[in-house]
């Protein structure tokens, strides 16, 4: 738990985002399940195959898929076949890349262009407020802030039930 709040500090230093305390407490409160979400599925993993190694390789692939479907980083949700964007309901880093979105770019102001500083909106910065790039990206996602919160952390009471499920089983087939 500490080595994932003293991640989070360092990565919300070293990147420079938003200041603010709260905003900072929003990040710690968003990033926390995804470490704690690896873990448990390590675990649950580990329940069912006793290869360290192949466990180690298969969760990394489960949390780059989930991450690949689920935020939005190659292709909007909006634009995803209809398979993806449901599946995309069921990982936790659709819900934990909105709130770092909504988090970073609420009420943000963009300035591009160097030393002209243009604020208009043009072809080098298509966003000139960080609201407009929220609506474009995660479309409705500042309405759904509490809901994405609980359904982030709605996430590890299942992988905690899960872990237990998988070494009931493994007790269960130790003994046949």
């Amino acid at each position: 738990m500490q080595s994932s709040l003293e991640c989070a500090y360092f990565y919300y230093r070293v990147v420079g985002l938003n200041p603010e305390l709260t905003r900072f407490g929003c990040f710690i409160a968003i990033t926390l399940p995804p470490h704690l979400m690896g873990e448990l599925l390590t675990l649950a993993v580990l329940g069912l195959v006793n290869n360290p190694n192949i466990v180690n390789a298969g969760v990394a692939l489960l949390n780059i898929a989930g991450i690949l479907v689920g935020s939005g980083l190659l292709r909007s949700l909006q634009e995803m076949p209809r398979v993806f964007q449901l599946l995309s309901y069921v990982t936790y880093q659709r819900y934990c890349c909105e709130l770092l979105i909504v988090n970073e770019f609420y009420d943000l102001n963009f300035t591009c262009g160097g030393s002209s500083n243009l604020t208009g909106p043009t072809s080098q910065c298509p966003f000139t407020k960080g609201n407009d790039f929220i609506e474009g990206t995660y479309p409705g996602s500042t309405t759904r802030i509490t809901f994405d919160f609980l359904m982030l952390y709605a996430f590890i009471p299942a992988m905690i039930i899960g872990c237990v499920i998988s070494f009931k089983l493994r007790d269960i087939m130790m003994r046949r």
